[in-house]
C-alpha cells in the first residue's frame, strides 16, 4: 500500500455564501471570513490537514478570489500545492474532477481528499487519524464518503441512506443506497425517521476510481474537464483552466453524478464533530455561547437577550429584550433576522442585484493583490478612499481618463512614479496626480503603507483605469 503521505487534500472554495450576508458577499464570501474562531473558514480547512500524513492541498476556486486564497495561505504560513482557477462555477462534480486530474498528474498512486472550505470540525486530530485509517479502503478502490446521524430535520442539508445505520459499528464500508439534496421540510422529517444521515460533502478516493466513474456516468463532463485541464496555462502562482471547454460544462453535483450511482461508494461515520456553516443560525450552533445562550462577536451589549447571534466588529450594537435573532452589523449594512427565517437572507441579495446596488457583491473594503482600499466618502464629483499597500507590493502602472487624484501618506513610506518623475513620500507628505498622468504607487518599506486618496472628476468608477503594466497580470 502507498504511504499515507500521498493523501492530497482538495479544498473546494467556490461558494458565494449569500445566506451569510452582509458579512459574506460575492467578492469576499464566507470562507474568507472569521465567523467562528480566530481563523477564517478556509484557513481552518488548511490547518486541519497540516500534518506530515498529507501533501500540500490543492484549492479549486473562483478566478475572482485567486489573490484572496493566496493571501489566506500566507496568513497561516502554509504553501498550497496549487490554486486552480475555475472560469465559471459548475458545481461540485466538475470541480472534483479537476482536482482528481491534478492529483493524478502529481502522483497517480495518490488519494484525493475532498474538503469543502466552509465547514467546522471540532476535533482536527481525530479527523486526520480517521482519514489516515480509511485510506486503506480508498486504496482498495472504494469511494469513501462521510456522514453523520441526522438528529433533526434540516432541509438545507444533504442526506445519505446506506445499508447500515451510520451510528452502528458496521457503518464503515456500508454501501450507499441514495443521496437526497435539500429536501422539503416534511420530507426531511421523514428522512430522519428513516435513518438517513447528513452528507458532510467530504470524501476520499483514488483519482483513477473517480475518473472511471465519471467516464461511466458523465462522459461529456469528463471530456470537457480533461480538455480544460489539458489546455491549462500558468498565471503567476495559479493554474488557469481553459475557459471555453469549462464554460461548456453543464453544472452538476457530485452526489447525483457519481456518489449515488457508483457501486464502489461506501459510507463512513464522521466521528469528529461537524457543522456546515451556511446560515447565521448555524454560526450560532458552532459559536461559544454566554450564560444567556448568545453568540457575540465584536462590540455588543445585551440586556434580557437570549439565543441570539450578534456580529458587530466595528460598531457598538445593543440588544434589549429579544430572542432568537441574528443581528449582523457591517460597515455599510445591518441585518436583523428571525432565526426561523434565516433561509430567506439570500433573497435580500437578489433584491439588491435587482435594484442595481453593489452591496451584495463587495464591502466598503475591497481587497486587491497589493492590499486593499476602503471607500470613506462618495459624493458628486469627489471620493475619499483609504489605501493600504502591503510591504513590497505595488499598484499597477496606470492612468485615468476622467479623474485626478491627491495622495496623502498617513503611515509608512510611499514610492511614487508620476509621469517621468520618481519620489519618496513619508508621513504627512502628499502629491497630486493630474488626469491622464501615468502613475504608480508602491510600498518599499517593512510596514503597511496607508494613504488617503482624494479623487475628483466627472466619473469615479473603478473601470476608469488603463493599466500599462501590472505585477499581478491584471488587464484594464
Amino acid at each position: 500500500m502507498t504511504d499515507t503521505s500521498a493523501i492530497y487534500p482538495a479544498i473546494l472554495s467556490g461558494g458565494a455564501g449569500t445566506r451569510l450576508w452582509p458579512l459574506s458577499r460575492a467578492l469576499y464570501p464566507k470562507q474568507f471570513q472569521r465567523l467562528i474562531h480566530k481563523d477564517t473558514l478556509l484557513q481552518a480547512a488548511i490547518l486541519r490537514i497540516s500534518d506530515a500524513r498529507f501533501a500540500a492541498p490543492v484549492v479549486v476556486c473562483n478566478e475572482d478570489h485567486r489573490f484572496i486564497v493566496a493571501e489566506q495561505f500566507q496568513a497561516v504560513d502554509r504553501t498550497p500545492g496549487d490554486i486552480i482557477l475555475e472560469p465559471a462555477s459548475r458545481n461540485t462534480a466538475p470541480a472534483i474532477t479537476i482536482a482528481a486530474l491534478w492529483v493524478r498528474h502529481q502522483n497517480p498512486d495518490g488519494l484525493v481528499l475532498v474538503m469543502p472550505s466552509d465547514h467546522v470540525i471540532s476535533d482536527n486530530e481525530q479527523f486526520r487519524d480517521q482519514i489516515s485509517a480509511l485510506s486503506v479502503d480508498a486504496y482498495n478502490g472504494k469511494i469513501v464518503t462521510f456522514g453523520l446521524p441526522a438528529t433533526f430535520a434540516d432541509p438545507e442539508l444533504g442526506y445519505i441512506k446506506s445499508d447500515n445505520d451510520v451510528s452502528s459499528d458496521n457503518a464503515v464500508g456500508a454501501a450507499v443506497q441514495s443521496f437526497i439534496e435539500k429536501p422539503v421540510d416534511n420530507m426531511a422529517e421523514q428522512l430522519v425517521k428513516d435513518g438517513y444521515s447528513w452528507n458532510s460533502g467530504i470524501s476520499l478516493f483514488r483519482p483513477d476510481v473517480f475518473l472511471s466513474a465519471m467516464r461511466d456516468f458523465a462522459p461529456d463532463t469528463l471530456a470537457l474537464c480533461e480538455q480544460a485541464w489539458n489546455e491549462r496555462t500558468s498565471d503567476l502562482d495559479f493554474v488557469r483552466l481553459a475557459s471555453a471547454p469549462y464554460k461548456a460544462i453543464i453544472a452538476s453535483s457530485v452526489d447525483k453524478t457519481v456518489m449515488e450511482q457508483a457501486s464502489t461508494t461506501v459510507l463512513s461515520p464522521l466521528a469528529t464533530g461537524w457543522q456546515d456553516v451556511r446560515t447565521w443560525p448555524s454560526v450560532w450552533q458552532c459559536g461559544d455561547k454566554d450564560s444567556d445562550g448568545n453568540v457575540i462577536v465584536g462590540d455588543a451589549m445585551t440586556i434580557d437577550t437570549r439565543s441570539c447571534v450578534i456580529h458587530s466588529e466595528n460598531h457598538l450594537t445593543a440588544a434589549i429584550g429579544v430572542t432568537d435573532l441574528s443581528i449582523i452589523v457591517s460597515d455599510d449594512a445591518v441585518l436583523v433576522s428571525n432565526t426561523k427565517q434565516a433561509d430567506q437572507v439570500d433573497q435580500i441579495t437578489t433584491l439588491l442585484a435587482e435594484t442595481g446596488s453593489t452591496k451584495h457583491l463587495h464591502h466598503p473594503t475591497i481587497y486587491r493583490p497589493w492590499g486593499s482600499f476602503r471607500s470613506i466618502l462618495l459624493a458628486d464629483g469627489f471620493q475619499v478612499k483609504e489605501l493600504t499597500v502591503k510591504p513590497g507590493a505595488q499598484l499597477s502602472l496606470q492612468k485615468h481618463a476622467h479623474r485626478a487624484e491627491h495622495w496623502i501618506v498617513v503611515e509608512g513610506t510611499a514610492a511614487i512614479r508620476q509621469g517621468d518623475d520618481e519620489m519618496l513620500l513619508h508621513e504627512n507628505q502628499s502629491t497630486y496626480i493630474p488626469t491622464g498622468t501615468v502613475h504608480r504607487l508602491a510600498n518599499p518599506g517593512q510596514i503597511p503603507l496607508r494613504v488617503i486618496e482624494v479623487q475628483s472628476g466627472s466619473y469615479l468608477g473603478e473601470d476608469d483605469i488603463v493599466r500599462l503594466d501590472d505585477t499581478y497580470g491584471r488587464q484594464s
